[in-house]
């Protein structure tokens, strides 16, 4: 996920750019903050002949800006980096921050217009992970794109518009995609759920792990995660017999992460439904015991049918020693309010 834990001496990152040519208006200068590296090999894809580029007409439009609030984490020593939704004309408070991210409700089929403003004080670039959109809004600086047409960082200041149309549902995290390390951990990402109808929220519930807090020691993980923009996250309310959704966006740049869903006696079992936005075949979408490691980037949803009321806990964990953090859930009885 980051430069972090390279091997030592390995050489920078080819996502250190200078200005790209034709970027338009999110052009900036050279960037030195873009350190993911070592995951993946780069592909590019050329168009066909004939190709238009993608304009999203008639789209829905949402006005997603970036914003920074001081002395919000570790105590009042860090500030949080993060997102707020403009709602009408009127600007949101330029230090309010939403933790996660707004939960980006989108349909399937439904073009989507995205203006992202970058108000903070350095630059930033927002990566719409796991979505099949066009290569230059997909914002990872200095390689989204092709040629000359190349996605830049976003300048303090500066907007930047992301035009799709979501091709299928599923569970997705958005998040910053320039110096990752410390934007994610300090708060810049969220959810993007794509649904072919409105949610039903009594039995559909999301879990977004991310960071909560900057690094403190170089090449050390973060000590810092938060379940929900809570280090205490609030408890899931489930019904008895009732079938209820639970989707986990795991998004922390340092660590694998164990969700286990039990009591003090047994391991739950859930049923496995989709993976990184992908529904599972009926083959594969089978009951199993209701524990998952997952790494940065990934989601994963799962059906859970409790049969009678009492209390249960998701033990969210580092896989290796590290932070530790219980959601607790608590079953009640069918009409119960």
């Amino acid at each position: 996920m980051n430069d972090e834990v390279s091997l030592s001496g390995s050489p920078h990152d080819s996502g250190t750019t200078a200005p790209q040519p034709g970027a338009g208006h999110a052009a900036a200068g050279a960037s030195s903050e873009h350190h993911m590296r070592g995951l993946v090999m780069g592909i590019h894809v050329r168009p066909a002949p004939g190709y238009v580029a993608y304009d999203a007409p008639n789209a829905r439009d949402i006005k997603l800006l970036v914003q920074q609030k001081p002395g919000r984490l570790l105590n009042g020593t860090a500030a949080t980096y993060g997102f707020v939704i403009q709602k009408g004309d009127s600007a949101p408070a330029r230090d309010s921050v939403d933790l996660p991210g707004p939960v980006l409700e989108l349909e399937r089929g439904k073009p989507v217009r995205i203006t992202v403003v970058n108000n903070l004080q350095e630059p930033t670039g927002i990566h719409w992970h796991g979505l099949e959109i066009e290569s230059f809004p997909d914002g990872v600086p200095g390689w989204s794109g092709l040629g000359d047409h190349v996605f830049p960082p976003i300048p303090p200041g500066v907007s930047f518009v992301a035009a799709f149309t979501p091709p299928r549902s599923g569970t997705y995290p958005y998040h910053s995609h320039l110096n990752e390390r410390h934007q994610i951990q300090s708060g810049m990402y969220g959810a993007i759920i794509v649904s072919d109808k409105p949610r039903d929220l009594a039995h559909d519930h999301l879990l977004v792990v991310g960071g909560g807090g900057p690094p403190v020691i170089h090449k050390i993980e973060s000590p810092y995660a938060l379940v929900n923009g809570r280090r205490s996250p609030q408890a899931l309310r489930l019904t008895a017999g009732e079938v209820h959704r639970i989707r986990i966006v795991s998004i922390h740049p340092d660590w694998r992460i164990s969700f286990t869903l039990r009591n003090d006696s047994t391991v739950a079992r859930w049923r496995a439904v989709a993976k990184d936005g992908y529904d599972f075949p009926p083959a594969q979408a089978i009951m199993r015991s209701a524990n998952v490691d997952m790494g940065p980037g990934e989601t994963a949803d799962f059906e859970f049918r409790p049969t009678t009321p009492g209390e249960w806990r998701l033990e969210i964990k580092t896989a290796e020693p590290g932070w530790y953090i219980p959601l607790p859930i608590i079953v009640v009885r069918p009409g119960t309010t």
